[in-house]
């Protein structure tokens, strides 16, 4: 999981965002419990948080 985190211990994210989100930002991941892949959306008023 190097540089990675995890989100609700089931989510794992990439260690940077997809560049250019305007309202927010974007984040490729996997779930961990399921395995496939994802995308996290988190706008500016509700950030991310593990």
């Amino acid at each position: 999981m190097s540089g990675r985190t995890l989100l609700n211990g089931r989510y794992e994210l990439e260690p940077l965002p997809i560049p250019g989100g305007a309202m927010g930002q974007v984040w490729f991941g996997r779930d961990t419990t399921l395995d496939p892949e994802i995308t996290s959306y988190a706008s500016r008023e509700h950030p991310l948080s593990g």
